[in-house]
C-alpha cells in the first residue's frame, strides 16, 4: 500500500499536489492469517484527521474475494503522516468477509464505518448477504464490537455530517438502487428516499457532498451497468443530472432542497435506447464463466493493478477475447452524477 505526500504550493510557482510517494504497509504473500497480520493484498484505505493525528485504516486479505480470513488495521500518525503506528486490528466477523472501511467522528468518539459480506464471489453484490456495520473508539486502539447499522442487503457508503445529521447513501445487493440513510449518533440509522433506481445502470457506490449554501446534496455515483459498458465495449452510460435548490432546471428535472424526504430523484433513465438494456446472453456467458473459474477471477481483479495483458486469462475459453479487450480496457469506471437537497 502507498502513501502519497501532499504539499502546498507557493503563490507563484506551479501547484504541486504529490511531491513523493512511499510504500506504507508492504505486502507480505507469506503470511497465510490475515485476521492477525498483513498479507498480500491490501485495499480499502481511509485517512482522517482526528484529535490532531492522523488515522489511517485498510483492509487486507489474500484477495478481494469475498472472504472471513480479512481484517481492518488503523494506524495512528502523530508527524503529518511520517510515520503511523498501528494501533488495532479489527478481523472480520466470523463467517463473513469485512471491507470498505471509512472514517467519521461523532462528539468525542472515532467511527469506522464498514461492510460484512458472505463469503466467495458475489457478481453484481448478488446474494453477498451485505450487512454494513459500525465500531467506535474513545482512543483509537480500543474498539467497541462490531453492531449493524442497517438491514441486511445494504452496503453503506461513507459516512457525512451536515447540520447536526449524519448521512450515508447505501447500495441493494445485486447493485439495484441506492436510497439514502441518515442518523443523529452514527448507531441508529433510518432509511429516507431513493436516490437512484435504475436496475438496468448497475448503480453502487455513491459519495456525498454538500454545497456551500448547505441547501443541496451532491451524489456523485458510480455504474458499471451491464458488461458490454464495463468491458468498453459500447459507451451506452452518460452523466445524468438530478439539480435541486432555488435554480432553474437542469435537463428538465428540479428537486426543491425542501423536499429531500418526500422526492427521490428519477427512477427511470431518459434517452437511453432500449437495445442496449438487454445483453442478457452476453452477460451470462460472462457471469457463468467468472462463477466457474475462480483463479481466472483473481488474475481479473488484478488486471487493473499490474496493468498487464489479459492473454492468460482465458486459456481453454471461448471468452479469451473478452478478457484481452477487458485488459486493454483497464476496467475503467465511468461514474454518474445525481444532484439532490
Amino acid at each position: 500500500m502507498t502513501l502519497g505526500v501532499a504539499l502546498p504550493a507557493a503563490a507563484s510557482a506551479k501547484p504541486k499536489w504529490l511531491v513523493k510517494a512511499r510504500i506504507l504497509v508492504a505486502s507480505n504473500p507469506t503470511n497465510q492469517n490475515c485476521r492477525t497480520g498483513v498479507c498480500q493484498h491490501n485495499e480499502n484505505t481511509d485517512l482522517m484527521r482526528w484529535h490532531g493525528s492522523i488515522y489511517l485504516v485498510h483492509r487486507t486479505a489474500n484477495s478481494q474475494i469475498l472472504g472471513p480470513n480479512s481484517s481492518l488495521r488503523v494506524y495512528r500518525s502523530r508527524d503529518e503522516g511520517k510515520t503511523f503506528k498501528l494501533q488495532s486490528i479489527i478481523p472480520a466477523p466470523a463467517g463473513r468477509d469485512i471491507r470498505d472501511p471509512s472514517f467519521f467522528a461523532v462528539g468525542e468518539r472515532l467511527f469506522i464505518k464498514a461492510i460484512t459480506r458472505l463469503p466467495g464471489f458475489a457478481l453484481r453484490d448478488q446474494d453477498a448477504g451485505s450487512i454494513t456495520v459500525q465500531t467506535h473508539s474513545a482512543d483509537g486502539r480500543k474498539w467497541s464490537p462490531t453492531r449493524a447499522i442497517g438491514p441486511k442487503g445494504w452496503g453503506f457508503w461513507r459516512v457525512g455530517k451536515h447540520d447536526g445529521v449524519y448521512y450515508s447513501t447505501a447500495y441493494e445487493d445485486g447493485d439495484l438502487r441506492i436510497v439514502l440513510y441518515r442518523s443523529r449518533d452514527g448507531i441508529h440509522w433510518t432509511s429516507g428516499p431513493q436516490i437512484y433506481g435504475v436496475a438496468a445502470d448497475t448503480p453502487l457506490e455513491a459519495e456525498l457532498a454538500f454545497s456551500p449554501s448547505g441547501k443541496r446534496m451532491l451524489a456523485l455515483i458510480r455504474l458499471d451497468g451491464n458488461n458490454f459498458d464495463l468491458f468498453g465495449y459500447q459507451g451506452r452510460l452518460l452523466q445524468f443530472h438530478c439539480h435541486g435548490g432555488s435554480g432553474g432546471p437542469v435537463d428538465g428535472l428540479s428537486i426543491n432542497s425542501e423536499d429531500l424526504a418526500r422526492r427521490p430523484c428519477p427512477t427511470e433513465a431518459r434517452g437511453l435506447p432500449a437495445a442496449f438494456r438487454d445483453e442478457l446472453l452476453a452477460q451470462l456467458g460472462v457471469e457463468q464463466h467468472f462463477r466457474n473459474a475462480t483463479r481466472d477471477i483473481e488474475h481479473v481483479f488484478r488486471i487493473d493493478q499490474h496493468g498487464g495483458a489479459a492473454d492468460d486469462l482465458g486459456q481453454g475459453t471461448h471468452l479469451r477475447g473478452d478478457y484481452r479487450r477487458a485488459g486493454r480496457h483497464r476496467f475503467e469506471r465511468r461514474q454518474s452524477e445525481a444532484l439532490v437537497k
